[in-house]
Protein backbone atom coordinates (compact mmCIF):
# COMPACT_ATOMS: atom_id res chain seq x y z
CA UNK A 1 0.00 0.00 0.00
CA UNK A 2 1.45 3.30 -1.29
CA UNK A 3 2.06 5.69 1.89
CA UNK A 4 -1.01 8.52 0.91
CA UNK A 5 -3.17 5.21 1.15
CA UNK A 6 -1.62 4.19 4.38
CA UNK A 7 -2.11 7.70 6.21
CA UNK A 8 -6.11 7.57 4.43
CA UNK A 9 -6.77 4.35 5.78
CA UNK A 10 -5.05 5.67 9.31
CA UNK A 11 -7.59 8.71 9.28
CA UNK A 12 -4.60 10.74 8.79
CA UNK A 13 -6.41 14.63 7.61
CA UNK A 14 -2.88 15.56 6.10
CA UNK A 15 -3.22 13.05 3.56
CA UNK A 16 -4.94 15.36 0.63
CA UNK A 17 -5.38 14.51 -3.07
CA UNK A 18 -3.78 17.03 -5.43
CA UNK A 19 -5.32 19.46 -5.82
CA UNK A 20 -6.92 20.56 -9.46
CA UNK A 21 -6.07 24.25 -9.62
CA UNK A 22 -7.65 25.40 -13.35
CA UNK A 23 -9.47 27.93 -15.13
CA UNK A 24 -13.52 27.92 -16.23
CA UNK A 25 -15.46 29.34 -18.28
CA UNK A 26 -18.29 31.40 -16.87
CA UNK A 27 -21.52 31.35 -18.94
CA UNK A 28 -24.57 33.27 -18.82
CA UNK A 29 -23.23 36.75 -17.87
CA UNK A 30 -24.39 40.57 -19.15
CA UNK A 31 -20.94 41.04 -20.54
CA UNK A 32 -20.44 37.28 -22.09
CA UNK A 33 -18.24 34.28 -21.17
CA UNK A 34 -16.03 35.03 -18.75
CA UNK A 35 -12.61 33.17 -17.37
CA UNK A 36 -11.89 33.04 -13.62
CA UNK A 37 -9.53 31.04 -11.40
CA UNK A 38 -11.57 27.64 -9.94
CA UNK A 39 -10.14 25.03 -8.14
CA UNK A 40 -11.08 21.05 -7.47
CA UNK A 41 -10.18 20.00 -3.81
CA UNK A 42 -10.32 16.92 -1.93
CA UNK A 43 -9.79 15.58 1.63
CA UNK A 44 -9.23 11.75 2.62
CA UNK A 45 -10.52 12.24 6.17
CA UNK A 46 -13.53 13.68 4.30
CA UNK A 47 -13.70 10.70 1.46
CA UNK A 48 -17.45 11.55 0.07
CA UNK A 49 -17.26 14.83 -1.05
CA UNK A 50 -15.06 17.21 -3.01
CA UNK A 51 -14.47 20.98 -2.93
CA UNK A 52 -15.19 22.91 -5.83
CA UNK A 53 -13.98 27.10 -5.26
CA UNK A 54 -14.66 29.77 -7.84
CA UNK A 55 -12.71 33.27 -7.61
CA UNK A 56 -13.27 36.29 -8.97
CA UNK A 57 -16.62 36.09 -10.42
CA UNK A 58 -18.10 38.04 -6.69
CA UNK A 59 -15.88 39.64 -4.19
CA UNK A 60 -15.29 36.54 -1.65
CA UNK A 61 -14.63 33.39 -3.31
CA UNK A 62 -17.55 31.31 -3.93
CA UNK A 63 -17.42 27.48 -2.57
CA UNK A 64 -19.39 24.84 -2.86
CA UNK A 65 -19.23 21.00 -1.51
CA UNK A 66 -20.63 18.29 -3.54
CA UNK A 67 -20.81 14.49 -3.68
CA UNK A 68 -17.61 12.80 -5.42
CA UNK A 69 -20.30 10.61 -6.85
CA UNK A 70 -22.36 12.83 -8.12
CA UNK A 71 -19.21 14.39 -9.91
CA UNK A 72 -18.26 10.90 -11.07
CA UNK A 73 -21.96 10.13 -12.63
CA UNK A 74 -21.68 14.01 -14.32
CA UNK A 75 -18.75 12.88 -16.55
CA UNK A 76 -21.15 9.96 -18.02
CA UNK A 77 -24.09 11.63 -17.92
CA UNK A 78 -26.39 14.19 -16.41
CA UNK A 79 -26.15 14.68 -12.86
CA UNK A 80 -27.79 16.74 -9.68
CA UNK A 81 -30.61 17.68 -9.09
CA UNK A 82 -32.19 21.19 -7.13
CA UNK A 83 -29.39 23.73 -6.53
CA UNK A 84 -26.48 21.61 -8.20
CA UNK A 85 -26.27 20.45 -11.13
CA UNK A 86 -23.42 19.17 -13.56
CA UNK A 87 -23.23 17.48 -16.85
CA UNK A 88 -20.59 16.88 -19.78
CA UNK A 89 -20.73 18.18 -23.05
CA UNK A 90 -22.47 16.28 -25.76
CA UNK A 91 -19.90 16.74 -28.37
CA UNK A 92 -16.63 17.99 -28.60
CA UNK A 93 -15.79 21.38 -29.00
CA UNK A 94 -12.44 22.15 -30.50
CA UNK A 95 -11.45 18.79 -29.93
CA UNK A 96 -12.29 18.46 -26.15
CA UNK A 97 -14.84 17.55 -23.99
CA UNK A 98 -16.84 19.84 -21.77
CA UNK A 99 -17.99 19.75 -17.98
CA UNK A 100 -20.43 21.81 -17.44
CA UNK A 101 -21.51 23.14 -13.74
CA UNK A 102 -24.94 24.93 -12.69
CA UNK A 103 -25.00 25.83 -8.83
CA UNK A 104 -26.99 27.79 -6.76
CA UNK A 105 -25.41 30.77 -4.98
CA UNK A 106 -26.89 33.80 -2.96
CA UNK A 107 -26.57 35.96 -5.84
CA UNK A 108 -28.93 33.59 -8.05
CA UNK A 109 -27.35 30.72 -10.14
CA UNK A 110 -23.71 30.64 -11.59
CA UNK A 111 -22.72 28.61 -14.75
CA UNK A 112 -19.45 27.48 -15.69
CA UNK A 113 -17.56 25.31 -17.82
CA UNK A 114 -14.39 22.94 -17.16
CA UNK A 115 -12.34 21.09 -19.56
CA UNK A 116 -13.46 17.27 -18.95
CA UNK A 117 -10.54 15.52 -19.19
CA UNK A 118 -8.44 17.75 -16.44
CA UNK A 119 -11.64 16.92 -13.93
CA UNK A 120 -11.49 13.22 -15.01
CA UNK A 121 -8.29 12.89 -14.62
CA UNK A 122 -8.45 14.52 -10.98
CA UNK A 123 -11.15 12.61 -9.71
CA UNK A 124 -8.82 9.38 -10.42
CA UNK A 125 -6.31 10.65 -8.08
CA UNK A 126 -9.16 10.96 -5.54
CA UNK A 127 -10.15 7.51 -6.26
CA UNK A 128 -6.78 6.03 -5.80
CA UNK A 129 -6.46 8.00 -2.53
CA UNK A 130 -9.91 6.38 -1.33
CA UNK A 131 -11.55 3.72 -3.88
CA UNK A 132 -15.23 4.16 -4.23
CA UNK A 133 -17.03 2.06 -1.37
CA UNK A 134 -13.80 2.40 0.74
CA UNK A 135 -14.84 5.34 2.31
CA UNK A 136 -16.19 4.37 5.62
CA UNK A 137 -13.02 3.39 6.16
CA UNK A 138 -11.14 6.03 6.68
CA UNK A 139 -14.08 7.82 8.58
CA UNK A 140 -13.22 9.14 12.11
CA UNK A 141 -16.44 7.63 13.36
CA UNK A 142 -15.22 9.41 17.05
CA UNK A 143 -15.28 12.28 15.36
CA UNK A 144 -17.92 12.41 13.88
CA UNK A 145 -20.25 11.22 17.13
CA UNK A 146 -18.62 14.24 18.99
CA UNK A 147 -20.14 16.82 15.70
CA UNK A 148 -23.51 15.01 15.37
CA UNK A 149 -23.69 14.70 19.95
CA UNK A 150 -22.11 16.79 21.53
CA UNK A 151 -21.68 15.83 25.35
CA UNK A 152 -22.97 18.63 27.78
Amino acid sequence: MDERKRRAAQGDTSAWCPVLTTRVRRLFTASGPAWHPCRFSYRADEPFAVGVELTGVFPVPAAWEISRELLARALRGPAGMGGYRIWPSGRHRGGRRLLYFSFECPDGRVTFEADHTAVSHWLDGTRALVPPGSEHTVLDWDMLERRLLPRG
